[in-house]
């Protein structure tokens, strides 16, 4: 099953710098997950200029997850990618205006964008299942401020770290479309995206 590396590498213009940025961003990202309580999905421009390729995906252990099928190795459909443009192009977090109602579940989708030496390299689509929306408790909110506030900084090019290490031991890299099993979280399969029903499985 590919890796984050396999896909950056066969399928983008990314550079060597670039993808150390986002391994270190993908070795922190769990955090972002769980304080948005929504799932996470990093795209990729494919250097053929075929649109966004998924290279990294994670789900949230403090919420249900709004994708139940793993999407790493699948091109963007036409709304993602509109989303996802917008992002990068406007360099900002991009929302959705309505939720998609596609499987019906309401799922609200952000852009955010991969900042890197002041070029946007990625863009992280943050999914939020609104299934179970309710009024959230002060905690919650301040989950939520919390990851907005570590979204501003990894599209200000200021998370992960510039200049510093990770703070951890990387494990030998497994399939990314494959997350460790833990409480709330479920093995992951490599496949097409069928959330949305609108993505390319990657031949």
């Amino acid at each position: 099953m590919p890796t984050l590396n396999d896909l950056a590498r066969s399928h983008t213009s990314l550079g060597d710098a670039d993808i150390e940025w986002l391994h270190s961003l993908v070795s922190d990202w769990q955090l972002l997950a769980d304080l948005s309580f929504a799932d996470l999905i990093l795209w990729a421009p494919a250097s053929d200029g075929t649109g966004w390729l998924a290279i990294a995906q994670l789900r949230p252990t403090t919420g249900p997850t709004s994708l139940q099928d793993d999407v790493v190795g699948t091109f963007a459909g036409p709304e993602d990618q509109r989303l996802l443009d917008v992002a990068r192009d406007e360099r900002r977090i991009w929302r959705e205006s309505d939720p998609d109602w596609t499987n019906g579940v309401p799922v609200r989708a952000e852009g955010i964008p991969v900042t890197r030496a002041g070029r946007v390299i990625a863009v992280i689509e943050r999914c939020t299942n609104l299934n179970s929306a309710r009024t959230p408790s002060r905690l919650e909110l301040t989950y939520v401020q919390g990851a907005d506030d570590l979204a501003r900084m990894v599209a200000e090019g200021k998370f992960p770290f510039p200049g510093v290490g990770t703070c951890y031991l990387r494990e030998p890299e497994r399939p990314v479309g494959v997350p460790p099993a833990g409480p709330g979280r479920r093995p992951g399969r490599v496949g097409t995206r069928r959330g949305h029903g609108r993505a390319v499985r990657l031949r």
